[in-house]
């Protein structure tokens, strides 16, 4: 049985949603589901909530490499160029 299947099938039982542990948010990226643990513990005036799944791998490359490490901008389209960021 393939993982994603399992997934759909036993974490939406009423024992896990019950508990409500598993929170599933749809990742904009790809439009799939993805299960994630919910926060722990849940506390009444500050419940905690996870609202989505984060910036896509190397969202904020330029800031980092041309704010932070000081690179030109030239210097990271070369890179970006052959692959390496």
């Amino acid at each position: 049985m393939r993982f994603g299947l399992w997934c759909r099938r036993n974490l939406r039982g009423s024992a896990v949603s019950g508990r409500k542990n598993i929170r599933f948010i749809e990742d904009p990226r790809t439009g799939v589901e993805v299960a994630l643990q919910d926060t722990a513990p849940r506390l009444s005036a500050t419940p905690g909530s996870i609202d989505a799944l984060g910036p896509a791998l190397g969202a904020d490359n330029r800031k980092i490499y041309q704010e932070i490490l000081g690179m030109s901008a030239s210097e990271n389209s070369a890179l970006e160029e052959v692959g390496i960021v």
